[in-house]
């Protein structure tokens, strides 16, 4: 499995960490076992960690991410926080899921550090 969802209970936020190649299908999946896991805990705020991500998705497919979030019911009230890559073609493919993101009225917000995402979700 490339992803881990858990729910961190200090921070009152589910946390996804993704490694290595992802797809359209296993984002899917990782979406759907972390918003079950928002349920169960209560909570509407998530934090991405890209860290170690490996660049595999065409700017095409970056786009349909919102529409699963569509399709899966995501609610817009949610936030989502994204840790960024330090790799340059992936920060430019985070930067346009932001962007599409927030066009289709997600909160979406992009940082380089754990720290500023947790701030920033819970403020």
């Amino acid at each position: 499995m490339n992803w881990n969802c858990e729910y961190l209970d200090n921070d009152k936020v589910v946390f996804i960490k993704y490694k290595g190649r992802v797809t359209l299908d296993l984002l899917k999946d990782s979406f759907k076992a972390c918003l079950a896991l928002a349920s169960k805990s209560g909570v509407n705020r998530y934090l991405v960690d890209h860290t170690e991500l490996i660049p595999s998705l065409s700017a095409i497919e970056v786009y349909e991410i919102p529409k699963i979030y569509d399709q899966l019911y995501v609610k817009k009230s949610s936030k989502i926080a994204v840790i960024k890559s330090k790799n340059p073609s992936l920060r430019e493919n985070t930067k346009f899921f932001e962007t599409v993101s927030r066009n289709r009225g997600y909160s979406v917000k992009l940082f380089d550090d754990k720290q500023s995402c947790l701030k920033w979700l819970n403020s």
